[in-house]
């Protein structure tokens, strides 16, 4: 029957129309969900599942079937959708089909199909091999209505990928095959569906019961190669998935016997398909090619050198020659090991040696992701060239950077999905997969034009199975989304794929428009930040600042670039330089990473600073962006030796520091450190930015502004005479503020020229928890309650208005925890700064104000308080604090932070809504008149 519809189909796809039965051209859509009377006749073989999307969106249906004449020449998609009134963005949503050797044979993309139901005939090349066909619809909206229809064949199977939803389609029973290497079989039940495993001698093990949250079945250790029955019992509802087995349900046992859950043999480990198998070969063939790694370093540094600048991007601590030796005596070369390809990190429970390797990921269940940027690393010095790079176009460092990769590949579930972790542990299926694959892709763009065709072929066909499978996978911060983003756009440079471009700009176009809202993990906040965990953060801020300059510099560059979009890539970059322009406070005797200073009690994950140099940041912005050349100018340099550029080489901002670099680390070729899992992912991008032509000025930073007010939202800073002050007192539009982080209306920095940050709003080394006054490192009102419970703001959402336009403003709170309100009012004079606090809570017993002073500066000190004065005085310069007499103050004892020593300056305040003043100004030290 197949080949008579075939030789029909074929003759009418030449004149290109159809009877009346109604069976569209192929490959074609329709609106209709009603079937032919040919196309039942065609595919007989259907499944209707309800898409069901686990966390970080993870979703779709997969089918197998075995055909022993041939391949099947068509196969029918249908999907009923129905978009949200709001949605950040359309879901990619993708139909896939493969061949029995995991080629891909037809890709349809669903993602902009309208509300309904549409109908989608692939069509697949005629007179297909027999074997087994992989067919995979992936992404879209969770309770989109997913339906696969294939020719008739008795070996057939299907699976979620990941959940499967219970619907009448399935077979019941159902069968699961374990294979050789299954270790536990882990059965999740999700939304009341309900179901009874049993073994291959028909034993009861159990159905999933409750576990936490969650509803659970493990069983281990399991029988390995048979079959296991799947009870579904009625009603048929909710969803399952499977872990630690494949997971595909048959329709008998010789279903399951035969299609083993797709897996495959491939030169002794076993495999989660064909294409899985075929990287594996690829891999071992690499094993007879040169993997020895024995660089031939530079001696002296030339007096012509060119470039050195760039030349130095390769060394220090973040580059990858100086400590290269280490990584590379880790890395696995035994081609029978499981991991082989991959660099294990130091055991940190052991110091100077590798970790032990997990368990093998040929169980299905897959361990922790490692090994992450490594092949990177080592592409990124493999394919950028320089007088001094020892490791340019070297054979064998190819060769394992290539394995690297690959064995990320190889270790793909039978669906693509790039795995980490089982379901025993967390109910996040994926996690930093959006690592691995931007690591991937990248990798191979840099290589792929110097490889063996054959290993090229397989890399290229694997890296977009996984590419394709990610999606829009956003993982669960901006920064994790940004690595797929950047990640597809290294898949679309490398392989020209057009989808993959068209996976970029969706999602690109949606981080930089914002359209999750304030209220998000994801893309750029109103103010500018790029929000993490809902709010601001350095270090992860930094990670978002990298990767959207990458982007920007990479993509400006394509010839079918669209201009509107590299207008809205510039101008997110401007705005986030806009609003970190405000915290960049230069340190007077701050050198390299530590020129300037910033607040950090309002980062939401961690404990660094806005415009740390942890990621190369807006440090990279230099070339093209005023700002971003004023942040590069700020770097101080240290004038003898390489200084902070020993870690950090990006930081190097002139020829000279660079040569000082060089002329350190040549010496110490590839040992220095040894102790370091290795670096120089960034390495890439640094190269590809540092080698653009210089276009912008540096434009002058706030701080050195002689008078000015600015607002963002939720921020507002102001210089008057010599004192500079900003306040970060809301995430607006946030439904909460986090626990970790901390906001208000106290000030977040007051910085003059000569005394650097003064006082500076700190995050604690305890993430922001507040038990003891000895927390107190953020600027806000503590004390105690009438009970005896100690309380402190800094979670409270506030409200700004101007009270005289530019010259005073109110910040308002109203206070849960206490039940109160707080109001901060600043009156921005020529000469100082006035601030009034008014707390109004009966349910305080006693109030403090804390001023968090900053004592990074090493012949800083503070005088006072006594007489209502304090001053933080460096040499010649101070920053004086004033009050009336009759308050009490008191300076506590240091507290230790990640950006250095806080003393608090406390104030005794009332709770009953009496207001008090204290004001801040600039001054000389010598002219102060209550410094002894």
């Amino acid at each position: 029957m197949r080949r008579q519809l075939s030789t029909w189909l074929a003759a009418l796809m030449v004149i290109g129309c159809w009877p009346w039965t109604g069976l569209p051209a192929l490959p074609g859509e329709r609106a209709s969900a009603e079937p032919t009377v040919a196309e039942e006749t065609y595919y007989p073989l259907q499944q209707t599942v309800v898409n069901r999307l686990l966390p970080g969106l993870i979703g779709g249906v997969g089918m197998l079937a075995k055909y022993d004449d041939e391949g099947p020449e068509s196969v029918r998609i249908r999907r009923t959708t129905t978009p949200a009134s709001t949605e950040p963005f359309a879901p990619i949503t993708l139909a896939r089909v493969f061949g029995p050797d995991g080629e891909l044979l037809a890709v349809e993309e669903l993602t902009d199909q309208s509300a309904g139901t549409t109908e989608t005939i692939i069509a697949l090349p005629p007179g297909g091999e027999p074997g087994i066909y992989r067919v995979s619809l992936s992404g879209g909206r969770s309770g989109d209505v997913l339906e696969i229809g294939l020719p008739d064949t008795p070996i057939w199977g299907v699976r979620g990928e990941m959940a499967l939803s219970l619907g009448s389609t399935l077979p019941s029973p159902a069968y699961v095959y374990l294979p050789r290497t299954t270790e536990a079989v882990v059965l999740e039940a999700l939304g009341g569906a309900t179901v009874e495993l049993f073994d291959a001698l028909g034993q009861s093990l159990g159905s999933p019961a409750a576990s936490g949250s969650r509803r659970l079945l493990t069983v281990e250790p399991a029988a390995a190669d048979e079959v296991w029955r799947l009870e579904l019992n009625a009603p048929r509802k909710g969803a399952i998935v499977f872990d630690g087995v494949p997971g595909l349900l048959t329709p008998s046992p010789a279903a399951a016997l035969a299609l083993k859950g797709g897996t495959a043999e491939a030169d002794g480990l076993l495999v989660a398909g064909p294409l899985q198998a075929r990287v594996r070969e690829a891999m071992v063939d690499l094993a007879t090619e040169p993997l020895a790694v024995n660089l031939d370093f530079f001696d002296e540094v030339p007096d012509d050198l060119e470039h050195p600048i760039l030349e130095a991007l390769h060394y220090g601590k973040y580059g990858f020659i100086m400590g290269s030796a280490s990584p590379l005596s880790r890395q696995v070369l035994d081609p029978s090991n499981p991991y082989y390809g991959a660099i294990t990190p130091w055991d940190p429970d052991n110091p100077g040696q590798p970790r032990p390797l997990p368990p093998t990921w040929e169980s299905s269940l897959y361990p922790k992701i490692f090994s992450t940027w490594d092949p990177l690393n080592m592409a990124a010095a493999v394919s950028i060239p320089g007088e001094l790079n020892p490791a340019y176009d070297h054979e064998g460092l190819r060769n394992r950077a290539t394995l690297g990769a690959l064995h990320r590949l190889v270790m793909m579930q039978g669906d693509d999905y790039i795995r980490e972790n089982d379901l025993r542990s967390t109910a996040n299926p994926l996690t930093h997969a959006f690592f691995a694959y931007y690591t991937v892709a990248h990798t191979y763009y840099l290589l792929h034009d110097s490889l063996d065709p054959a290993v090229d072929a397989v890399f290229r066909e694997a890296l977009i199975a996984a590419g394709d499978r990610m999606g829009d996978y956003k993982g669960y911060q901006s920064n994790q989304w940004l690595h797929t983003i950047e990640g597809h756009l290294f898949t679309y440079m490398a392989t020209g794929e057009p989808r993959f471009l068209g996976y970029f700009e969706r999602m690109i176009t949606s981080y930089v428009d914002g359209t999750h809202g304030a209220a998000s993990k994801f893309g750029q906040h109103p103010a500018g930040y790029y929000l993490e965990e809902y709010g601001a953060d350095g270090h992860y801020g930094a990670m978002n600042d990298t990767m959207m300059l990458s982007i920007y510099y990479r993509y400006r560059e394509l010839p079918g670039a669209d201009p509107v979009l590299t207008a809205k890539l510039y101008d997110s970059i401007e705005r986030a330089l806009e609003f970190q322009q405000y915290y960049w406070l230069p340190q007077p005797s701050g050198t390299a990473n530590n020129s300037a200073m910033a607040p950090s009690a309002m980062s939401t994950r961690t404990q660094s600073r806005l415009g740390i140099a942890s990621y190369p940041g807006m440090y990279m912005a230099h070339p093209d962006f005023p700002l971003g050349r004023a942040k590069y100018e700020m770097i101080n340099d240290p004038l003898t030796g390489p200084g902070d550029a020993m870690t950090f080489a990006h930081l190097i901002n002139n020829d000279d520091w660079a040569l000082r670099l060089l002329e350190w680390a040549l010496p110490l070729e590839d040992q220095q450190f040894a102790e370091s899992n290795t670096s120089g992912g960034w390495i890439s991008n640094l190269y590809h930015i540092y080698s653009q032509s210089q276009q912008a000025q540096a434009a002058t930073l706030p701080v050195y502004e002689q008078e000015g007010t600015w607002t963002l939202p939720g921020h507002v800073a102001w210089k008057r005479g010599g004192l500079y002050g900003v306040v970060f007192y809301e995430v607006e539009g946030a439904s909460s503020i986090r626990p970790q982080s901390k906001v208000g209306g106290g000030p977040s920095a007051f910085w003059s020229e000569g005394t650097g940050a003064a006082l500076l709003s700190t995050k604690n080394r305890k993430s922001g928890t507040v038990t003891t006054p000895a927390d107190m490192t953020h600027s806000a009102i503590y004390g105690e309650l009438t009970g005896g419970a100690m309380f402190h703001t800094g979670r409270e959402r506030s409200t700004f208005h101007w009270i005289v336009q530019d010259e005073i403003f109110e910040i308002r709170s109203t206070l849960t925890s206490p039940a109160g309100t707080l109001v901060w009012r600043y009156a921005l004079g020529d000469e100082q700064t006035d601030v009034t606090v008014t707390l109004d809570s009966p349910d305080v017993a006693e109030a403090y104000l804390n001023l968090p002073l900053f004592m990074r500066e090493p012949d800083a000190e503070i005088v006072g308080p006594a007489n209502g004065q304090a001053a933080f005085v460096l040499d010649d310069h101070a920053i004086v604090f004033e009050w009336p007499t009759t308050v009490n103050a008191s300076l506590r004892a240091p507290i230790d932070t990640f950006a250095g020593d806080i003393e608090p300056l406390t104030l005794a305040i009332p709770s009953d809504g009496t207001s008090i003043t204290f004001s801040v100004y600039a001054a000389d030290a010598c002219e102060l008149t209550f410094v002894e």
